[in-house]
């Protein structure tokens, strides 16, 4: 019986030894430290394919209308590549803060997001710009015809949705001001 016993034992432990089984533990976290996203590095996009459309919202001899118009899908755009990055490197960190040989790899990810969440600032801060500029005055003086009526510089349903994309601390305001303009046009007749 002890013989059996025994045996068993012994042929219990050969093969528990055994590697047929995976890698230990500790080679599944080498493994895994040694990885630091490879196929989640690709998320981390730039937002460097935003600069022409930005250049062409910067430029002046546009009309209002078409400036207001980029700068909202600009700001949509690189918002969304931001929150992108920044859902990826919440997914894995190693993204942004792996060491060893992948500290290059990490630093130009963060170095990518970086720069595409100061090109949201940079946008973002011109775009209201544009908007603020756009409320003073909202109402000029247009002569159509030996006629002369109040108009306002922009649509103010383009103006509204402006002013909802960007979200300002005052838009309650802005937007009161713009219900107040909508409602002089209304009463407004040509003299």
């Amino acid at each position: 019986m002890h013989a059996r016993l025994g045996s068993t034992v012994l042929l219990f432990a050969l093969a528990c030894a055994h590697s047929a089984y995976g890698p230990s533990s500790d080679q599944r976290l080498e493994a895994a430290v040694e990885s630091p996203g490879g196929d989640d590095r690709g998320l981390v996009q730039g937002c460097d394919d935003q600069q022409d459309p930005l250049a062409k919202a910067r430029n002046v001899e546009r009309t209002e209308s078409e400036r207001l118009r980029s700068y909202m899908e600009i700001v949509r755009a690189i918002t969304d590549r931001a929150d992108q990055n920044t859902k990826a490197m919440a997914k894995n960190p190693n993204l942004a803060y792996g060491g060893g040989k992948d500290a290059l790899a990490s630093a130009e990810t963060r170095r990518v997001a970086d720069s595409c969440r100061e090109l949201l600032a940079d946008s973002r801060r011109e775009f209201e710009e544009l908007v603020r500029d756009l409320f003073s005055p909202l109402l000029v003086l247009d002569v159509q015809s030996g006629h002369h009526t109040r108009s306002a510089r922009v649509s103010l349903n383009l103006l509204r949705s402006a002013v909802q994309e960007l979200a300002p601390p005052d838009s309650e305001s802005l937007n009161d001001k713009l219900t107040e303009v909508d409602k002089i046009l209304k009463l407004q007749k040509p003299q």
